[in-house]
């Protein structure tokens, strides 16, 4: 470690106590954002095998004793490179993100092999991203829901909370602008008219929050959530992370029907150049297929997003069939196997379930939601179980410097 400090003369461990941080934050900080497209100049690869090599031996060789690694996979699959340690690989969306199209075949073919590497375990963070990475490569890999105990734990939904007549809407701003407006032009018109079940209700969402000082910071915080009547989330992606520590919350959740989600992802997706991560035709990619893609009766990616037809029959035609796409992988998705939230396929319809249901039918959704949570957080403790005991019969050794 000491003389991997020579390498590198900016702050780290070489010169502070703790620098694990600094050199992360200073080598992977392209990384951290999706849609940064750096990763597509010459010569990325190329820094980042020099990067995470130079991380590796100042963190991690001689000082860990086994690695978790997560979300750009193909930094995990650089770590693989340099360490024998034992690994566990959490899969996230895609495995191509920052990949370049000359390298994508190189990172799939690591990812079928480090399937079956006797000193890692692959787990995907939900069944869509296994489906995806067998349909890429062939390789099955077990799915394990996030198990957000660290949520459960501490918060809790109470029906009779201080904001409890507040419907918390959660949606990106940038691709739900005109729902909201429309939304509120339904509640206008509604209270107006003098409807019952909405004159103590108040629709909200985060930039509101913050105008009316109730949100002192730019996030909700999990207890603001837990005290909300229900929250509205109009997914910007096929997966989130979000969802399940939303179920472990308790908090009754309401979503768009399928059909409703397919047709408003279809159209976002060509009016806003971002989200939607797992269906963009960039991280689209796959090794020569062996026979498994015949299980399949669609690609993951909707590869024509971005090839508008002139003609108007044909437009409307890949349309439909990009929806039909899109319904197929979000039979998937946790949004539709998690089975007790609330729908709507209308905004008259969402207006309905979140403020015209009664207080004692979301009391039995949220009652229905957190034992759902639990029979999966069984589940999911049994993998990390299996996980352990991988990493307890692995027989231990020093690692050799790299």
């Amino acid at each position: 470690a000491d003389a991997a400090c020579d390498l590198v003369p900016y702050n780290s461990i070489c010169t502070q106590p703790k620098g694990w941080g600094a050199d992360v934050h200073y080598d992977l900080h392209i990384l951290a954002d999706m849609t940064d497209g750096r990763f597509q100049d010459a010569g990325f690869i190329e820094q980042m095998w020099s990067r995470v090599q130079r991380i590796n031996r100042r963190h991690i060789w001689s000082r860990a004793d086994f690695v978790i690694c997560a979300h750009p996979f193909l930094l995990c699959a650089m770590l693989r490179a340099f360490s024998d340690l034992y690994m566990l690989i959490y899969l996230t969306p895609t495995p191509l993100t920052f990949v370049p199209e000359l390298d994508h075949k190189w990172v799939l073919a690591q990812l079928a092999s480090l399937s079956s590497h006797t000193r890692t375990n692959i787990l995907a963070a939900a069944p869509i991203y296994a489906f995806h990475a067998q349909f890429q490569t062939g390789v099955c890999i077990h799915a394990v829901r996030p198990s957000s105990l660290y949520i459960a734990k501490q918060y809790r939904w109470e029906p009779d909370a201080q904001y409890r007549n507040l419907i918390y809407l959660w949606f990106f701003s940038t691709i739900s602008t005109e729902l909201v407006v429309t939304l509120q032009g339904f509640i206008n018109e509604a209270v107006a008219a003098g409807i019952p079940w909405l004159q103590d209700k108040q629709i909200t969402f985060t930039e509101l929050l913050k105008e009316q000082g109730i949100l002192k910071t730019h996030f909700v915080g999990w207890d603001m959530l837990a005290s909300v009547r229900c929250i509205v989330l109009l997914p910007w992606d096929l997966q989130l992370t979000a969802f399940a520590e939303l179920y472990a919350l308790g908090t009754p959740l309401i979503l768009p029907t399928t059909d409703y989600f397919a047709s408003y992802c279809n159209r976002a997706l060509r009016a806003v150049p971002m989200n939607f991560w797992s269906v963009r035709p960039t991280f689209a990619g796959s090794l020569p297929d062996g026979g498994w893609r015949e299980a399949f009766a669609f690609s993951p990616w909707l590869l024509n997003l971005n090839r508008p037809d002139h003609s108007s029959e044909l437009t409307a035609t890949k349309f439909l069939e990009a929806e039909a796409q899109l319904l197929y992988w979000y039979s998937v998705t946790d949004f539709e196997t998690y089975g007790h939230t609330l729908r709507f396929s209308s905004v008259p319809e969402l207006l309905l379930c979140a403020a015209g249901t009664s207080m004692d039918e979301l009391s039995a959704v949220s009652v229905a939601m957190r034992s759902e949570w639990e029979d999966a957080r069984e589940v999911t403790a049994a993998s990390y179980r299996e996980v352990a005991k991988r990493l307890l019969a692995v027989q231990h050794r020093l690692p050799s410097e790299p």
